[in-house]
């Protein structure tokens, strides 16, 4: 099932570009986490990316993201947001075998955004989270709608 009525809301947010294969997402998460941790940065909220791009070949955008507690410490090469937003959104949970299911969840939602004559208008986010201990990944995209844009140069 797709929620067309999602949103993406944090306060105090680190981020970090990456340019790599996107089958080394969890890689360069990883390398965020430790390099946070290496400065002190006490995390508050999920961690969660963005895909900028998307291709089977060669190296992709994607941009790391996770609230944080103290707004002092900013590591060098990352961006802080006092308030990170993204509004109209589209979204899905994968809740198990998610080397499998992500792709075609993805997919599910892009489909559902085009059958309602809307446009991918952000990147492609995944948001990683546990409930009582259960992981899952919550893929958000957010949209316009076709009729929304129309009279837009």
């Amino acid at each position: 099932m797709v929620n067309l009525k999602d949103n993406l809301r944090f306060q105090n947010v680190v981020s970090k570009e990456y340019y790599a294969d996107y089958k080394d997402a969890g890689k360069c998460l990883n390398m965020f986490i430790d390099e946070l941790k290496e400065y002190g940065v006490r995390l508050r909220g999920p961690i969660f990316y963005g895909l900028h791009s998307y291709s089977d070949e060669g190296e992709v955008k994607m941009e790391m993201f996770t609230p944080v507690y103290t707004t002092k410490i900013v590591p060098p090469g990352m961006n802080f947001h006092t308030y990170y937003s993204v509004e109209h959104m589209a979204s899905a949970r994968v809740t198990s075998n998610f080397e499998n299911n992500t792709m075609p969840t993805m997919e599910m939602v892009i489909r559902t955004i085009e059958a309602i004559g809307g446009r991918i208008a952000s990147p492609i986010y995944f948001i990683r989270e546990d409930v009582l201990g259960e992981p899952y990944i919550t893929i958000k995209i957010g949209y316009i709608k076709e009729s929304e844009y129309s009279g837009i140069i």
